[in-house]
């Protein structure tokens, strides 16, 4: 009997075009990740705008283009494009087309198209750039590492180059920052907390001991920052990493808990606990009945919303309709204010469509890493190093998403780069998740990329399945006819 070999069909006749992984899909480091990388610190850190001479160059945005340039001539280097199929980048895709046509229909066009074209048409393109260049594990390993660089340069200047100073109120905080608000900077800190966490559970020796000392850092500067949005950020992370992560030991859970609140207590400056104390009675602080306070300048964002349903007033318009069509317009002594308050800022810019994507967008951060955990195979947590760091991404990436959710509340941060970070980091585990587990499946997965080989060659019809041919089985054996000499 002969021996059974593979029946003839696309899959087997075009071995290499059916693999999941590029040869080149191992991680390497080129001058798209590089700048992608850089371009990541800049924008965490925003240390460039520290320096004027480095600033006028605008590293950020040269380094974008110069990766744009690259994946455009490289495009082999990039992953496959399943990526664009994801929903997180068809809502993202749905928010790009409610700014744009909020240009056209806010109530200045000119000012939202200058800063849809100088601010967020980078962070969107920075977002597409990243999500197409993670296609391994070991790339979503570098960009975090890059995030958590750049949260590490925050700290440094945050403790050594800001200066702390005593307001009206009592409390000592960072003021005269040349980045970042000491709001804003609570944001970022509590998204590279999330990661140094990570990293604290999966890098080497030298990385443990890097993250351990970032996240110390990272409290003291939340303590200087003096930001109550940050606090309750900081206790929602806290709290959802005590409850989410079950598979930690409770032992570990516990130790780094105490031990970013002791930081933080430790950091504590002048006058942070009893600004603290005020988020218990929000009805007598300033920002509750103040005309520019942060409450009715969130009443007044909603009833532009309710205004403009459709369009919204414009990206990058809140500012300009405080000053010309609310109610206080014209009046002496009203500031041209941003919204400080990020849902609000997308519901009054891109109307309740923007608004219900913007919010479909913070959710599915927090979402789809959760959804991924029931696909990640349990024996990944004990695999290899990039299948463990898959199986601990999908657990700490839903705390980077609640580290933007909650204080983003208290700031202006719609357009700006750290939500869009974390979109481009969750469809990057996903796509790596994907294709490892494609690997597994074997027969499914040749079946479904012979399919599109065929196609692409001009094949109608069905394709058969790939199939192992079976031996044919013996000719029978007939008499010989008698015949006559």
């Amino acid at each position: 009997m002969a021996a059974p070999s593979i029946a003839s069909s696309p899959s087997s006749r075009h071995p290499q075009s059916l693999r999941l992984h590029r040869p080149e899909a191992k991680g390497r480091i080129d001058l798209i990740r590089l700048s992608l990388c850089v371009v990541l610190v800049f924008n965490v850190s925003h240390i460039h705008e520290a320096y004027p001479i480095l600033a006028s160059i605008r590293p950020a945005l040269t380094l974008t283009l110069l990766a744009l340039v690259a994946a455009i001539l490289g495009r082999k280097s990039l992953a496959r494009p399943y990526w664009v199929r994801y929903p997180l980048t068809k809502i993202l895709m749905g928010l790009a087309s409610a700014s744009l046509a909020s240009i056209v229909f806010g109530i200045s066009q000119g000012a939202s198209f200058w800063y849809f074209e100088s601010d967020y048409s980078k962070v969107l393109v920075g977002c597409a750039l990243l999500m197409a260049a993670i296609r391994s594990p070991k790339d979503l390993r570098l960009f975090v590492w890059a995030y958590v660089i750049g949260t590490a340069a925050l700290v440094y200047m945050a403790l050594f180059m800001f200066s702390m100073v005593a307001e009206s109120n009592g409390i000592t905080r960072l003021s005269g920052l040349d980045t970042w608000d000491a709001n804003d900077i609570g944001v970022l800190l509590l998204i590279g907390l999330a990661f140094c966490m990570l990293l604290l559970r999966t890098a080497g020796a030298k990385g443990k001991i890097a993250a351990g000392v970032i996240t110390a850092g990272v409290a003291t500067a939340m303590a200087h920052s003096g930001s109550r949005g940050g606090f309750i950020g900081l206790i929602c992370v806290l709290l959802a990493y005590l409850a989410s992560l079950k598979g930690v030991s409770v032992f570990r859970r516990v130790g780094v808990v105490v031990a970013v609140v002791g930081g933080l207590t430790l950091a504590a400056p002048t006058g942070y606990w009893h600004q603290m104390n005020t988020i218990l009675n929000p009805k007598e602080d300033y920002n509750w009945d103040a005309p520019q306070g942060r409450r009715q300048l969130a009443i007044r964002g909603a009833g532009y919303m309710m205004s403009y349903p459709v369009f919204g007033i414009g990206v990058g318009n809140f500012a300009r309709a405080e000053g010309t069509i609310s109610p206080l317009a014209g009046q002496q002594g009203i500031r041209w204010s941003a919204p400080h308050n990020t849902y609000i800022q997308a519901g009054a810019e891109l109307g309740i469509p923007g608004f219900l994507l913007f919010i479909a967008l913070v959710i599915g951060c927090i979402v789809v890493p959760w959804r991924l955990r029931a696909r990640i195979p349990h024996a990944w947590s004990r695999g290899s190093r990039d299948e463990r760091f898959m199986f601990q991404t999908a657990l700490y990436l839903p705390l980077a998403a609640i580290g933007f959710a909650i204080p983003a509340y208290f700031v202006s941060f719609a357009y700006a780069d750290p939500l869009y970070v974390i979109v481009a980091l969750t469809a990057g585990l996903r796509y790596c998740v994907d294709m490892q587990l494609g690997l597994a499946t074997g027969a499914a997965a040749n079946h479904g990329a012979a399919r599109r080989v065929v196609r692409r060659r001009g094949a109608v019809g069905p394709v058969p399945k790939p199939t192992v041919a079976r031996s044919a089985p013996p000719e029978p054996i007939l008499p010989r006819p008698i015949t006559s000499r």
